[in-house]
């Protein structure tokens, strides 16, 4: 169940039983990579057979099962004083120019000293 695929950008290696590839897309976004399916055609089996299970059908049904309950308009909620909200505080800018130069290391300080007292 492990196999190499060529491409123009490189090999990858794919494991069709733990459903991984070395790019690395087919685990990070459960959705099968161009080297898995080439595998799979090779294979001749359904791509389906290894979808994550939240891309199949069943749960997006599973998801929008539950009823929805209308709402009123904003104007008639029930409004709550003792919740307020407060705006986060940012931080005040910084007055004057940015830096420009970059600041020295410890040991170039130490050089420019030696040169200034050696002239």
């Amino acid at each position: 169940m492990e196999y190499q695929v060529e491409s123009y950008r490189g090999r990858y290696v794919v494991d069709l039983r733990n459903r991984t590839c070395a790019c690395g897309r087919w685990q990070l976004s459960g959705i099968h990579c161009q080297h898995a399916i080439a595998c799979m055609k090779m294979n001749k089996e359904e791509s389906e057979l290894y979808m994550a299970d939240c891309y199949r059908v069943e749960a997006c049904k599973r998801s929008y099962s539950f009823p929805i309950s209308p709402l009123n308009d904003s104007n008639q909620w029930i409004h709550e004083d003792f919740l307020k909200l407060q705006s986060p505080k940012f931080p005040e800018k910084k007055r004057g120019s940015r830096q420009t130069k970059r600041r020295k290391e410890a040991w170039e300080l130490e050089k420019t000293k030696k040169d200034k007292q050696g002239r």
